[in-house]
């Protein structure tokens, strides 16, 4: 989905962004806020009437990210509004020539169920959260925005489509506790 696409306001009182955005005839509002009960950030995204009301309050999707911010929020739309034609599995990896996950899988691909339990279980989580984690060992290291080198680790979350499905996807090679893929 283009960003374009997404009406997204930043709501002061509550110190949280909230998007407004049409997907496939349907509308959704999406919240990113910290839940101040268990005082982490939480995306939740809901089917919505034209006019920006909540016509549904049963959960659609939900992540929990490590930053509130306009492009954390946008990130998940685009997550619950992708369409993949050709999901990833271990057994397409393990035929295909590529040597690396990262050459036979792309940031943002959709992946099988399958492929995302071998990452979670290959060895103990360096990041573990509820829908996300972090592979227990670094891909590589890369200079963050300070010039300094750090370890990326392959990414992955899962959450749900439009309809109601699981949805895994390949986030790429991160920064400890981040979501975006460093190139």
């Amino acid at each position: 989905m283009d960003t374009k696409d997404i009406r997204v306001d930043y709501d002061a009182e509550r110190s949280a962004w909230k998007g407004f955005f049409e997907h496939k005839g349907r509308y959704y509002v999406a919240d990113l806020a910290v839940v101040h009960d268990y005082h982490r950030p939480e995306v939740m995204i809901f089917a919505a009437q034209k006019n920006g009301e909540v016509s549904s309050y049963l959960d659609l999707y939900a992540a929990y990210p490590e930053r509130v911010d306009r492009e954390t929020l946008i990130q998940h739309i685009q997550l619950f509004t992708a369409e993949q034609k050709n999901i990833k599995t271990l057994k397409g990896w393990n035929e295909s020539n590529a040597r690396t996950w990262g050459e036979y899988c792309k940031p943002m691909d959709e992946i099988d169920e399958e492929a995302y339990n071998y990452f979670l279980n290959v060895m103990p989580p360096r990041t573990l959260r509820h829908g996300y984690f972090q592979v227990g060992e670094p891909y590589s290291h890369c200079k963050d925005a300070n010039g300094n080198w750090k370890a990326v680790w392959p990414t992955f979350c899962k959450g749900q489509n439009a309809d109601g499905s699981r949805k895994y996807v390949y986030l790429g090679n991160c920064f400890a506790g981040a979501w975006k893929n460093v190139p």
